[in-house]
């Protein structure tokens, strides 16, 4: 298993703990039941032998109202930012780097979650 499928496997099980609303790594199916998250990776930098990614996850539902939203995006928040974990050898930091609206797209409304991932290998 890649590193980035090491890390998207990571992020799938975090996220699915005790959820209700479905998880999609890039894509969701066009018959995806509302509201679900969709995560994606950005590009990754190292500094001092610390890789960093960023983590997009793109909330959506259809005509929620604001504590709809604020609930969503406060359980996946909840479950990630400021977190720390270990596994395979590697070290993760997650921490928050903003939370946007998206523009509504008809019915449809969503908000953005941004995340910094530090990973550093661990020394056993």
């Amino acid at each position: 298993m890649s590193f980035q499928n090491n890390m998207a496997t990571l992020i799938q099980t975090k996220l699915s703990s005790g959820t209700t609303f479905s998880i999609y790594n890039e894509l969701a199916p066009e018959d995806a039941t509302f509201p679900y998250a969709v995560y994606t990776f950005g590009p990754s930098f190292t500094v001092n032998e610390i890789e960093t990614y960023t983590l997009n996850i793109n909330l959506w539902d259809r005509n929620w109202n604001g504590d709809d939203i604020r609930d969503f995006t406060d359980d996946i928040d909840n479950k990630l930012n400021k977190t720390y974990f270990t596994s395979s050898g590697y070290g993760y930091q997650i921490d928050r780097i903003n939370i946007l609206t998206l523009p509504a797209e008809g019915e449809f409304k969503g908000r953005e979650l941004k995340y910094a991932i530090r990973v550093t290998r661990r020394i056993e």
